[in-house]
């Protein structure tokens, strides 16, 4: 079982290989459009998300996500070698060292001693990927955990709410505006604001309605929270949200 794990949990650090990849192709793309409306940069984090949950690539020539390996010899690479994606790189990789996740076969006597033997058969590598495993999976439950408090804490804050027209509410206990809701949302505002600032507020709330964000919010929330052990993730989160913040009209 110990084995087993160390597979998985090696197979989920490949995954945040490409994934960082894909991070990073993304960061570079905003810099080129950054001329264009922001929407288009917002868009492009749905890549991100997509290649979080699902494993597709793109073997092209003059893919980013192709790299060069495998040079012979005579330091020059052959056709089938540029071809090959990053993703299968890696699976070489593995595949090179899978010995090391291997533990010798034995026949214990009883289960207790069959536990005995797979404990000390297990390398130090091993043991330290399980160990970091064990810190991956704590630290995604305390993520999850804080999302729901959170969610938990805003829902709090619109007991007392009262209901200004259509789907507009006021609260007092609102340090910002805010969508509340995935299938019916609701905007919550503070008390007495002006006129001018209302109207912008529910201009740029109404357009993150139409937009979809308190849905796609807390999915990339849960994204995060199961890949928080890549640094490239959190920084992809932050502008994702920036993005989604940027209010423009058209």
């Amino acid at each position: 079982m110990a084995v087993t794990f160390c597979e998985l949990f090696l197979e989920f650090l490949r995954r945040n290989a490409m994934v960082s990849v894909v991070i990073l192709a993304v960061m570079l793309a905003r810099l080129l459009l950054k001329k264009l409306p922001k929407k288009y940069a917002y868009a492009l984090w749905g890549v991100v998300g997509l290649r979080m949950i699902f494993r597709f690539d793109i073997p092209s020539l003059f893919s980013i996500f192709n790299i060069f390996v495998h040079a012979g010899n005579d330091g020059v690479l052959s056709e089938s070698d540029r071809m090959m994606p990053a993703y299968a790189v890696l699976d070489n990789i593995v595949d090179a060292g899978q010995a090391v996740w291997e533990v010798p076969d034995a026949v214990p006597a009883s289960a207790s001693e069959a536990a005995a033997n797979a404990l000390t058969s297990l390398t130090m590598l091993q043991k330290v990927m399980i160990a970091v495993g064990i810190l991956w999976i704590i630290g995604m439950f305390v993520l999850f955990v804080c999302g729901v408090v959170s969610y938990i804490r805003c829902k709090r804050r619109t007991r007392f709410a009262v209901k200004r027209t259509g789907n507009i509410w006021e609260c007092d206990d609102l340090p910002s505006p805010f969508v509340l809701g995935l299938w019916n949302p609701q905007i919550y505002i503070p008390f007495h604001m002006s006129q001018g600032e209302y109207e912008y507020i529910i201009a740029h709330e109404n357009y993150h309605i139409k937009r979809k964000d308190m849905v796609i919010k807390p999915l990339a929330f849960m994204l995060l929270a199961v890949y928080w052990i890549n640094p490239l993730v959190w920084l992809a989160y932050v502008y994702m949200v920036r993005d989604m913040e940027i209010y423009e009209r058209f």
